[in-house]
C-alpha cells in the first residue's frame, strides 16, 4: 500500500471551453448520470469549483502525482494551462505547472521540497503544545 497522495489541480483553457469541456468529459468525469442530470465525478475526484474557462479539483494518486498523465493532458489539451499542488503524507510536497508555448513547445515547472509528514503535522500542531511566547523561559 502506497502512501496517499493529495493533489490540488487547477486546470484553465482561456481559448476555448469546448477543450475544457472535452477535457473534464474524458479525463475528470467518470459518467454522466442521466436519471439526475448530473455528472459523476472519479471516486478519487472532487470538484472545488467549476466554470466556463476552469475548474478546481482535488484528487487522490498513491506516492505521487501522475506526472506521465499531467503531461499528457499537455498533448490532448494544448489550449489549457495545468497547474498541480500536491503533497504526501510522508512528507514530500511541491508543484508542477504546465502549458503549451506560443512555439508549439510543452512547457514544465516542476518544484518539490521536504514538507512535515503526518506525524510532524499532529505533533507541532496539536493543542497540547500551544504556548504562549513568555513560557519559554
Amino acid at each position: 500500500m502506497g502512501n496517499d497522495c493529495w493533489n490540488k489541480l487547477t486546470i484553465t483553457c482561456e481559448k476555448s471551453a469546448d477543450e475544457l469541456n472535452e477535457l473534464i468529459a474524458n479525463e475528470i468525469q467518470y459518467k454522466q448520470n442521466e436519471e439526475y442530470n448530473e455528472s459523476v465525478h472519479n471516486e478519487h475526484v472532487r470538484v472545488i469549483k467549476r466554470g466556463n474557462r476552469g475548474i478546481c479539483v482535488d484528487m487522490y494518486t498513491k506516492w505521487r502525482p501522475n506526472f506521465k498523465w499531467l503531461s499528457g493532458l499537455l498533448d490532448k489539451y494544448p489550449n489549457c494551462w495545468v497547474k498541480n499542488e500536491w503533497d504526501e503524507e510522508g512528507g514530500l510536497a511541491g508543484v508542477w505547472v504546465g502549458f503549451v508555448g506560443e512555439d508549439n513547445e510543452k512547457q514544465i515547472q516542476e518544484l518539490s521540497w521536504r514538507d512535515l509528514c503526518m506525524e510532524e503535522k499532529y505533533y507541532y500542531f496539536k493543542e497540547d503544545t500551544v504556548t504562549s511566547p513568555g513560557d519559554a523561559m
